[in-house]
């Protein structure tokens, strides 16, 4: 049965009375100077910070000057398929969709304003960077603010489409809501040009990890990677070792396809190239001046070189599908349809370490058996941190220098991103993440360490302006034997010509 209106608003009263009540006669005197609180039990300043609406304009937006502006449209350009990050028509039920809807809401109140996120429609990223480049560049000032693929972002910042995001009033570029590793990354000569913040889910969802297999773990008897993670064991080496004797023949075919078991399956180059960021060997560093210049020759990049090629040629348990007989042919554009295949492996317990994105994390809601969380493997023990890179379709904003109101461009840009890290951000990353896709406590401990270890290089980010520099572990690991250091060199000059072409358009 029902409870009608008024008994219901009752009963709440006499709750909230009763814990009121409740609360101040266990409360202590200030001068009473034995008393002892529990380790437990809160501070009444501590209660008072958590109780407060943090969803409240005035919490949201503190420091920011609340200004209004009579409806007026902000234009947010986004990719087609990010458009739900940044979209969203009505409150439907789906956690994401209605932190979404709900950040939009309270930003267009707050400044009396309205987000008009406009379609770049298709998937090519050249057509969607032809429509940016074609209105900026006639000076249409139809767009506040562009969502741009990460890895081809360069393009437009050396046709100078981009204003410099540190000369915009109102960026408050040093809060965590905005990349503190990747501002400092890509700052060169006092300018930035593109950056990625938490006004999009896809910089978390790009995040590049490692899923395993509970019951592929515990039918072989293996340690557990939670606790080697926890004491600095998860390292490479551990990785392989733990990797050998799972990959099998299941169907006694004599031969290893979509049927057969693996101890880990890399289905693309990418989840090679991010070690560059797990093993912390950088491509680029900086000088005293704050100059990007080449790491790429070394001997930390040519002893990545060698591991990686080994990795992906010659060590037992370990696949890279495109130099495996059966999954070569899957390699095949624009569908890759290798992806789905060992998706689907791995659902069914037939992979014990894939490497994937954390998004993944969602699809695997309907995988039956347990899976787990784990952050890319270290180099060593004794390195410090796992470290991870974002895969680089993430997004990088930028502000075109069209613009018609700068100000109004970064306050609202301001007011979504920071919005985004109180809304959206803690919805998918502590309800989604941590309770809906994950099976265990572990995993939100390992998330944790994941998202901590987010880096960006310069060089990997930038890699096609820098002719590819960025990407020579890629381009190793699918030769056929290995050669690295020859190549390199006759490489380096066409990459620090590309280099010095870049470093003179960001001036």
């Amino acid at each position: 049965m029902k409870m009608k209106r008024t008994e219901a608003v009752i009963l709440f009263i006499f709750i909230a009375a009763l814990i009121l009540l409740t609360a101040c006669s266990s409360g202590s005197t200030s001068d009473n100077q034995n008393s002892s609180q529990p380790d437990n039990e809160k501070t009444t300043e501590e209660t008072t910070e958590e109780t407060q609406d943090p969803l409240t304009p005035e919490n949201i937006f503190s420091g920011i000057d609340m200004q209004k502006y009579n409806g007026r449209q902000f234009n947010l350009l986004a990719r087609e398929d990010m458009i739900t990050d940044f979209y969203s028509e009505a409150e439907n039920g789906d956690i994401i969709n209605d932190a979404v809807f709900k950040r939009n809401q309270i930003v267009e109140d707050a400044f009396d304003v309205k987000i008009n996120v406009i379609n770049n429609a298709g998937t090519d990223w050249g057509k969607q960077e032809s429509t940016i480049k074609k209105s900026v560049m006639a000076g249409d000032g139809a767009y506040d603010l562009v969502d741009n693929y990460a890895a081809f972002v360069g393009n437009l910042i050396t046709s100078k489409i981009y204003l410099n995001l540190l000369d915009i009033p109102y960026l408050r570029l040093t809060e965590s809501w905005w990349s503190q590793n990747a501002v400092d990354e890509l700052t060169v000569n006092g300018k930035l040009y593109a950056v990625p913040g938490d006004l999009s889910l896809n910089l978390w969802r790009s995040i590049m990890t490692v899923f395993f297999s509970k019951n592929l773990l515990q039918n072989f008897n293996l340690d557990d990677p939670y606790a080697l993670v926890k004491n600095g064991g998860w390292t490479l080496d551990k990785m392989i070792e733990m990797s050998k004797g799972v990959s099998a023949d299941l169907n006694g075919d004599g031969k290893m396809d979509n049927q057969d078991r693996y101890g880990t399956f890399i289905y693309d180059s990418l989840a090679f190239n991010n070690f560059h960021n797990a093993f912390d060997i950088p491509t680029t560093l900086k000088d005293n001046n704050g100059i990007p210049y080449f790491n790429l020759q070394s001997p930390d990049v040519l002893d990545l070189a060698q591991q990686m090629f080994n990795l992906a040629t010659s060590t037992p348990g370990v696949v890279y599908g495109n130099k495996a007989d059966y999954f070569n042919k899957l390699y095949t554009s624009p569908a890759y349809p290798v992806v789905a295949t060992s998706y689907d492996m791995f659902v069914n317990n037939q992979i014990l370490f894939y490497p994937s994105i954390l998004g993944d994390a969602d699809k695997l809601r309907s995988m039956e058996t347990d899976f787990g969380i784990l952050p890319y493997p270290k180099r060593t023990a004794e390195q410090a941190q796992y470290k991870t890179c974002s895969r680089d379709q993430h997004t990088m904003f930028g502000i075109p220098v069209d613009v018609p109101d700068a100000d109004f461009a970064g306050l609202i840009t301001e007011a979504l991103c920071v919005s985004s890290n109180k809304i959206v951000i803690p919805t998918y990353y502590d309800i989604a993440l941590k309770s809906k896709y994950t099976r265990d406590d572990e995993s939100g401990q390992m998330l944790d360490i994941i998202r901590q270890g987010l880096t960006f290089d310069f060089g990997i980010e930038f890699s096609t302006q820098l002719n590819q520099a960025g990407w020579v572990i890629r381009s190793c690991i699918d030769t056929k034997s290995f050669n690295f250091a020859s190549s390199l060199e006759k490489s380096m000059p066409s990459y620090q010509k590309a280099l010095d072409k870049f470093l003179t358009a960001l001036n």
